[in-house]
């Protein structure tokens, strides 16, 4: 019968079988130790940043200054500016502002909007979920991305049942309290749109009038507070006043992807001056520092810094 020679394991044989799972487990360790330090970095980094999804690297065209104070009034034509204007702006309004997003303009900018918000539930309604989970309203959701322009097209989800009158006096409200939690903001109002002639006909309180008259308190209303007045109902309606039918959406109040191509470039081409130190970086809205910025061009989009005359009616 033959003998089975065993042998004995040495420290080496010991050591060879051991060295690959321990040299493993040092490397998912130090793995660990920077993986956890880069995401205290970034978590510190993402204090004073403004979470988004996926926004892509933009700098606005002009840097903060000394100048921090605006006079308002009705914004002018002035030549068209890039998506890196809005880099430090808010959109808040409706539905209508919110199908800029729908319909891939503004996608990585922030909108806060809610479908069928007035002028009144804009100041009372919780709505907007923050990124941390905590659900608030249009003026502290404003107040959390601390914003330096805030767009805001309200109204035409309270002409068709309120009056011109009640609109603004609400309008008037929740305008004073955005300026209050945002003293340093560019308060920019846009007019409403019309609807299209068979929609106006078919319900008396969007009659054109009302819509003329709603639009004219926020131009008066801009001009005696301070804010900025841009007259989006111009570029969306036709010689007769009305929203055309083919940038209109088929329930006539709405706009197809045509009516929000309008609507942007139209923005593009009627801005402020709207210095700022802000720009978008993967993270999110971060500050930039001034002393290492580079000199903004020439061209300034702005509009007159004086207070504009009463037109007669």
């Amino acid at each position: 019968m033959a003998t089975r020679t065993v042998r004995k394991e040495n420290i080496l044989d010991v050591f060879r079988k051991l060295w690959i799972p321990v040299i493993l487990s040092l490397a998912a360790l130090a793995f660990a130790i920077i993986f956890s330090g880069s995401r205290q970095a970034a978590n510190a980094k993402r204090e004073n940043f403004i979470p988004t999804s996926s926004a892509p690297v933009l700098v606005p065209l002009e840097f903060e200054s000394d100048e921090t104070s605006a006079l308002g009034g009705v914004v002018e034509e002035s030549e068209a500016v890039s998506e890196d204007y809005f880099a430090d702006a808010v959109f808040c309004g409706d539905s209508l502002t919110d199908g800029f997003q729908l319909y891939g303009f503004l996608r990585d900018f922030t909108a806060i909007t809610k479908v069928g918000v007035n002028t009144y539930s804009a100041q009372t309604d919780a709505f907007y979920e923050l990124p941390t989970g905590e659900v608030v309203t249009m003026v502290d959701a404003i107040t959390y991305y601390h914003p330096r322009k805030i767009y805001l097209m309200i109204g035409t989800n309270g002409i068709n049942w309120e009056t011109p009158q009640w609109l603004i006096e609400n309008y008037d409200t929740l305008t004073d309290m955005i300026r209050a939690k945002n003293p340093d903001a560019y308060i920019i109002l846009e007019s409403i749109p019309a609807t299209t002639r068979a929609k106006s006909e078919s319900n008396s309180f969007l009659a054109l009038d009302n819509i003329l008259e709603y639009n004219n308190l926020i131009r008066e209303m801009c001009i005696a507070k301070g804010y900025y007045f841009v007259d989006v109902y111009s570029c969306l309606c036709t010689e007769d006043g009305y929203l055309p039918s083919s940038i209109a959406a088929a329930d006539g109040t709405h706009f197809a992807t045509t009516g929000y191509a309008t609507w942007y470039n139209f923005l593009r081409t009627h801005t402020i001056k709207g210095n700022s130190s802000y720009a978008i970086g993967p993270d999110g809205l971060l500050t930039i520092s001034t002393s290492s910025a580079e000199t903004p061009s020439e061209t300034s989009h702005e509009a007159e810094e004086t207070e504009p005359e009463e037109e007669d009616e």
